[in-house]
C-alpha cells in the first residue's frame, strides 16, 4: 500500500480522495504517495489532519494498518474475483447489471417436452436431418431417445432402477418415472441404503519439551456476519497458558481465521515464548502460509503481518482437524454466544473448557466420521 497514490487510488476504501475531500481543504501536492504520511511506522496524524477532514482521518487510524517500508511496488489486486485476478466475465458481469431471472426461465423444467429438440421442431414445421449426438450409432433425436433409449440414458437408469429392484426389461419411460417415484419405492431405498462410514480417531497431541503449543480459530455465522476469534496456548504438559476469543467485525470464515493467527502470533511476540507451535484447522491458511497458495486478495495484509511476525522466530506451523481443536472451538462459540472471555488459567475456564482440558490431557480420542470417496 506504500506506494499507492494517496489522493488517486481508493486505497482507504472510502474511494479517491481527491474528488471526495472538500474543496476547503485544497490538494497538498507535495504528499504523492501513501507512505508520504507514515513516520516510524505509523501514521503521521498531523500531516493527516492537515490534509483531510477529521472523520476521514479517523477511519484511516481505525481500520487502515501503516505500510511496512520496503522496495517492492503495490500489486494491484481485482476486487471482483476472491483470487485478485482480472476476468473478462466478472467485469462483464459488473457492467451488464444483470436483471432478476424471469420465471419462465426458473421453471425450466415444468415445460412439458418443450426442450428444442428435433422432434419438437419438426412439429412446429422446421424440417432438418435429425441425428443424435450422444450414441456411438446415432438415431433420430428424439425426447424418448435422448432421456430413455440411448446407450447412455439407459445405462443411468439401469444404475439408479436396479439397485432399488426394479427390472429396466419392457418399462416404458413412463412406467420408469412412476416407479422411481412411487411411495414404495422410495422408503424401500431408504430402507435398504447404508451409508458406508469412515472413522478414524483424532486426538490433541501434547507439544515437546520445551515448546508451547496455540490452537487458532476463526469463525463467522453467516459468511460474512458476526464473527470470532479465539486461541488457546497450552504447555508441554497440556495446562493452559492463555486462552483468548472475543468479537471481531463482520466478516468471513476466512479472514477471521487469518486475523485469529495474527492475533495468536502477537501475543507470543509480546510474551516472548522461544518456540511455539501453531495449529490452525483452516487447510487454506496452512497452504498460504506454507507458500503453496496465493491469499485471496481480501486477507493479503493479514497474511504478510503473519509472515513478519513468524519471520525470525522458532515457529512450527501445522494443520489440525477440527475435531482435534475442540477447546478453541468452544472458545469461539462461546465468545459469540456469551461474550467475550480471556483466561490465564484451567480455573478461568468455563465448565465445558475445563472438561475439553481434561479429556486433552488424557489422550481421549474424538471421532471424526465421514463418508469416503469412491
Amino acid at each position: 500500500m506504500g506506494s499507492s497514490l494517496f489522493w488517486y487510488d481508493n486505497w482507504t476504501g472510502l474511494g479517491e480522495l481527491y474528488f471526495i475531500v472538500p474543496q476547503d481543504f485544497g490538494i497538498d501536492e507535495s504528499i504523492n504517495n501513501v507512505m508520504n504520511v507514515v513516520e516510524e511506522g505509523g501514521w503521521n496524524v498531523n500531516k493527516l489532519l492537515e490534509s483531510l477532514p477529521e472523520e476521514y482521518v479517523s477511519h484511516i487510524m481505525e481500520n487502515i494498518k501503516p505500510p511496512v517500508v520496503n522496495d517492492k511496488l503495490d500489486i494491484p489486486y481485482w476486487m471482483l474475483e476472491p483470487r485478485g485476478h482480472f476476468s473478462l466475465k466478472s467485469a462483464w458481469e459488473y457492467l451488464r447489471r444483470r436483471d432478476e431471472p424471469r420465471e419462465a426461465y426458473k421453471k425450466i423444467c415444468v415445460w412439458k417436452a418443450k426442450l428444442p429438440l428435433d422432434d419438437f421442431m419438426r412439429r412446429l414445421g422446421y424440417i432438418m436431418p435429425s441425428k443424435c449426438w450422444y450414441c456411438t450409432q446415432p438415431e433420430e433425436e428424439t425426447l424418448h431417445h435422448l432421456f430413455f433409449s440411448s446407450d447412455t440414458a439407459r445405462n443411468v437408469w439401469r444404475y439408479f432402477l436396479l439397485r432399488v429392484g426394479i427390472n429396466m426389461q419392457g418399462l416404458t419411460m413412463h412406467q420408469a418415472i412412476t416407479k422411481c417415484w412411487k411411495i414404495k419405492d422410495l422408503l424401500t431405498v431408504m430402507e435398504n441404503h447404508t451409508a458406508r462410514l469412515k472413522v478414524d480417531k483424532v486426538i490433541w497431541e501434547f507439544p515437546d519439551a520445551g515448546w508451547l503449543k496455540v490452537n487458532t480459530d476463526g469463525a463467522s455465522r453467516g459468511n460474512p456476519s458476526r464473527s470470532v476469534v479465539g486461541y488457546c496456548v497450552r504447555d508441554e504438559y497440556g495446562d493452559v497458558v492463555a486462552v483468548v476469543g472475543k468479537e471481531i467485525h463482520e466478516t468471513t470464515n476466512t479472514e477471521a481465521e487469518a486475523i485469529a493467527i495474527v492475533e495468536a502470533l502477537r501475543f507470543y511476540r509480546m510474551q516472548h515464548f522461544p518456540q511455539v507451535c501453531v495449529k490452525t484447522d483452516s487447510m487454506l491458511m496452512k497452504k498460504i502460509m506454507e507458500g503453496v497458495w496465493k491469499p485471496p486478495w481480501s486477507i493479503a495484509e493479514h497474511v504478510e503481518e503473519i509472515m513478519q511476525l513468524l519471520n525470525g522466530g522458532n515457529y512450527v506451523v501445522s494443520h489440525i482437524y477440527r475435531e482435534g481443536n475442540k477447546l478453541t472451538d468452544h472458545i469461539a462459540n462461546y465468545a459469540l454466544d456469551v461474550g467475550d472471555i480471556k483466561c490465564q488459567d484451567f480455573w478461568q475456564l468455563d465448565v465445558q473448557g475445563r472438561n475439553i482440558v481434561n479429556k486433552d490431557k488424557l489422550q481421549c480420542p474424538y471421532l471424526m466420521v465421514k463418508v469416503p470417496r469412491s
